[in-house]
């Protein structure tokens, strides 16, 4: 990464010397990638800025979409929601200014991550609303997906477990017709954590344990301890004393 970096440097100072104004907000595009990919954030947002800035003074919109997009993603990577929303926010207004369905898709998904993020639930669940319904219009399945399991773990953040229940159901359904294995298997802890909210412990139990086989697999110790958590208060609350206690020794050993 540290060559590419040197490259896009020397590209840059190419630029400037031709001023080749269009090229210079390019190359600050590009170094802005591979400072990202390499890990140093803040050199990565001053080289989207710099991007944006000329792209502007020069016109050149197709600079614009992408930066945005990285701008955001960069931001709330250093968990400055505001900034991300900030970005969020042109991103989609760009989108629908040159008629991007997709785009406007795509960037309504973030708004409402990093809505998500600073757990402004009720603005989170109005942009993925928002999203889901270009996906349905453009017929894309993932992206259907990914807003039913953002709707899912916003609405379970909200309060509302019914309305969670509903759209992780939905999730499975489509993630089981995509033949989404891994996303299959992850949803059944956000099923599991439903249920447990809900009261209905026997298909709390019923999801942990499906999900803490495939947690098994993969070796998430994090994981596997917080569903071993869950399991053992779920089987607490249906009375069976043995399992539960089994399940917080298990818990307890992981941490």
């Amino acid at each position: 990464m540290k060559k590419a970096i040197d490259y896009f440097e020397l590209h840059l100072k190419l630029a400037e010397s031709l001023e080749d104004r269009a090229g210079v907000a390019q190359c600050y595009g590009r170094l802005g990638n591979a400072y990202h990919i390499h890990g140093d954030l803040h050199r990565a947002i001053e080289c989207y800025e710099r991007c944006l800035k000329v792209a502007n003074e020069v016109g050149d919109r197709t600079e614009e979409g992408p930066t945005y997009a990285n701008l955001d993603s960069a931001f709330q990577s250093l968990g400055k929601f505001d900034k991300a929303i900030y970005y969020h926010e042109q991103e989609l207004k760009r989108a629908k200014k040159v008629g991007d369905r997709a785009g406007e898709g795509s960037a309504l998904a973030k708004l409402g991550a990093a809505y998500h993020g600073v757990a402004n639930f009720k603005q989170a669940i109005e942009c993925h609303e928002r999203g889901l319904e270009i996906a349905k219009e453009t017929k894309d399945k993932h992206a259907e997906r990914c807003a039913y399991d953002s709707l899912g773990k916003a609405y379970l953040n909200f309060g509302n477990v019914e309305k969670a229940l509903g759209y992780h159901e939905l999730h499975l359904k489509i993630a089981k017709e995509l033949e989404d294995e891994d996303g299959e298997k992850r949803l059944y802890s956000d099923l599991g954590d439903a249920y447990l909210k809900l009261g209905d412990f026997k298909n709390a139990v019923y999801y942990y344990e499906l999900r803490l086989k495939s947690v098994n697999e993969g070796q998430d110790q994090a994981e596997e301890r917080s569903i071993c958590a869950n399991l053992g208060s779920a089987y607490q609350s249906l009375g069976n004393f043995k399992k539960a206690i089994l399940y917080h020794e298990r818990a307890l050993k992981i941490a």
